[in-house]
């Protein structure tokens, strides 16, 4: 039984929880992409029992890939920005080793947990009420020149609901109106090809990974996919997204939500959808058919699916916890931290 340290503390709206009241539980997501590396637990205060998910960063492992501006973006993100499908961070601190943030736990999960479960969505009604969402989480980021850059089912997070966030923003970057990213970042079956050819992009590759989604969702597995990376890479290049033959009683795509996708997957991206403003998307027939955008933003639309619970919360907290220990820092480690403490200052 392990809990974070006796000298950090946190609010949470008016009440103060010290971290040693803060018992370290399951660990329920690695992540490791060339936007950071960490590890995310579940987490339960002693005294309310409330139950919650930290993201926890090694300090060392910051400094050694130079990853502070993105973190310290990834922090400002889920502070600054107030929106129902994106992040809200509860609050950010550290002690001598590593970074924690302190965030809601949803115990359903991810989108990619509930697609596993599926394998796919064969409810169209469905896909359209989580991608209506996720199409404006994306359009509060880009109104405020932001770039998701990260777009997968595992980003997303799924309340118990029904309704989604947009989470791990640790890839997000800032670009100023007019000009283009040459950074290379992403997950490879989610790349726009603007991103692989390295001419610079917009925004407009989150649309891209937004149309490799609902192909996903809808389909089972992204449309570009290939055990080979290499011929994944020339699929999202040169080939476009293949349907299952009109016969095959087990896949059947709406002419609808054919042209949303294809529209979305157009390696243009000056005429893709989306390219010239997010309404663009949010008036597709795929999103409107079926729901009123201000009803989904006010969350009073009611969700049209229920997703499986991995983790079981009452009362008492998590029920059937199982305690961890975070793993040692070493010593060499511990003082390489400490010659670059200044570097940290900005994440209480």
């Amino acid at each position: 039984m392990k809990a974070l340290g006796t000298y950090l503390h946190l609010r949470i709206a008016r009440l103060v929880i010290h971290a040693s009241n803060l018992l370290l539980f399951l660990l329920i997501s690695k992540e490791h992409s060339a936007g950071g590396t960490g590890k995310v637990y579940i987490v339960m205060n002693k005294e309310t029992k409330e139950v919650f998910a930290i993201k926890s960063i090694r300090k060392s492992t910051i400094i050694e890939m130079g990853l502070k501006e993105s973190i310290l973006l990834e922090k400002k993100i889920m502070q600054l920005i107030v929106h129902p499908f994106i992040m809200r961070l509860i609050s950010a601190f550290n002690n001598q080793a590593r970074i924690y943030f302190l965030m809601p736990l949803f115990p359903a999960s991810d989108l990619s947990l509930q697609l596993r479960m599926r394998h796919r969505f064969t409810d169209e009604k469905v896909v359209s009420f989580i991608i209506l969402q996720i199409a404006l989480a994306l359009g509060q980021l880009h109104a405020v020149n932001l770039i998701f850059s990260d777009l997968k089912p595992a980003n997303i997070l799924v309340e118990s609901d029904g309704y989604i966030k947009l989470a791990d923003f640790g890839l997000s970057q800032y670009l100023e109106e007019g000009d283009k990213s040459k950074s290379f970042r992403g997950s490879y079956d989610y790349m726009a090809p603007e991103i692989i050819m390295k001419k610079g992009y917009t925004k407009a590759v989150d649309w891209w990974a937004l149309g490799i989604l609902v192909y996903e969702l809808i389909i089972g597995i992204p449309p570009f996919y290939h055990v080979n990376l290499n011929q994944s890479v020339q699929r999202i290049l040169n080939s476009n997204a293949k349907w299952p033959a009109k016969e095959n009683p087990h896949y059947k795509v709406s002419p609808i939500a054919i042209n949303f996708i294809e529209r979305l997957l157009d390696k243009n991206p000056l005429t893709r959808l989306g390219a010239s403003s997010t309404e663009e998307v949010l008036q597709h027939d795929f999103l409107t058919q079926y729901y009123d955008v201000s009803d989904v933003f006010k969350k009073e639309a009611p969700s049209p699916w229920k997703p499986h619970i991995f983790f079981q919360v009452n009362q008492e907290g998590l029920i059937d916890p199982q305690t961890v220990q975070e793993s040692k820092v070493s010593i060499a480690s511990m003082k390489f931290v400490m010659a670059n403490h200044d570097l940290f200052d900005e994440f209480d």
